[in-house]
């Protein structure tokens, strides 16, 4: 054995001498993962994150991390979401305002409730830089959930479904006439609050839907009034919401499109609340400018 081939044997004894530091995964069932004293969602978090801004050297990097899931409804935080008590024909409009009323989406239609909340379980942790300075962090990624469902005059389910918010107007479209919902007073106009989505950002507005026009107005710009005849709506489209924000349990995005141009253009890009969407939704089908192929996904 020569002297290079005895240092390595050297190295191996003292590697295979260590003691392993508690942070690292031992062999053996009494030290299982679920075992290791150290492995919160947190700590696991934070050393990826270390482990990612060590890397900086390389520029930019990502990784996806499964956590704990978390779910949030319009009333907030909830544990969980479990819909195993739903029976067609048995369960009331009563049991489901038990179990389902943390994410209740405030419709006023006593034939119809949505359901609706986000959910995360992943992470993505990310780190950009370079040499000695960088920066990094682990954001949740959120998905929305809605689940409508159908009573008859007697309070009982007749019919639910779970779906995404691509089909959100849609699927308020479609039982307008199963459940019976009244029609709209025209009396005076339905005046909605809005957020028109101007840029990178939302500005105050609102819609006020008469008969025969919608007019949108904003106190703090006044230039952007205009007025429309529904039959000149062309169609209602989803969009995503902007760059860095995440689903929210309360608020939707939707475009109305126009056959002419208005003083914000041909499209007019909104952030609404489910009740005011509902409202929109119905009206446009009362003047038969939206049928179900004018509601349509983003593309």
């Amino acid at each position: 054995m020569n002297s290079f081939q005895a240092d390595q044997a050297s190295d191996v004894k003292k590697a295979s001498a260590m003691e392993i530091p508690e942070y690292l995964p031992r062999r053996g069932p009494e030290h299982s993962r679920k075992g290791w004293p150290h492995a919160t969602p947190t700590r696991v978090i934070q050393a990826l994150v270390c482990a990612l801004l060590s890397l900086l050297w390389l520029g930019c990097l990502a990784a996806p991390m499964r956590v704990p899931t978390h779910t949030q409804g319009p009333s907030g935080k909830h544990a969980n979401t479990d819909l195993s008590f739903l029976r067609i024909g048995s369960t009331t409009r009563e049991d489901v305002v038990q179990h389902l009323g943390w994410a209740d989406s405030q419709l006023k239609n006593d034939r119809l409730f949505l359901a609706r909340w986000r959910d995360s379980k992943w992470v993505v942790a990310w780190a950009v830089g370079g040499g000695y300075s960088g920066t990094g962090g682990a954001p949740r990624v959120w998905r929305t959930h809605n689940l409508a469902l159908e009573f008859d005059d007697k309070d009982m389910v007749t019919a639910y479904h779970e779906f995404g918010d691509d089909a959100l107007a849609k699927e308020l479209l479609a039982p307008l006439e199963r459940t019976k919902t009244p029609a709209l007073d025209f009396s005076s106009p339905v005046v909605v609050s809005i957020k028109h989505r101007r840029g990178q950002h939302y500005e105050p507005a609102t819609l006020s839907l008469g008969r025969d026009s919608v007019e949108m107005k904003k106190p703090d710009m006044p230039s952007s009034d205009f007025k429309i005849a529904p039959q000149k709506i062309t169609g209602f489209t989803f969009v995503n919401g902007l760059k860095d924000e995440s689903p929210d349990p309360k608020s939707t995005n939707y475009t109305l499109h126009f056959k002419e141009k208005t003083k914000v253009g041909r499209n007019l890009t909104i952030r609404v609340d489910i009740p005011t969407l509902a409202i929109l939704v119905q009206y446009l089908a009362e003047n038969g400018t939206i049928e179900g192929r004018h509601v349509q996904s983003a593309r």
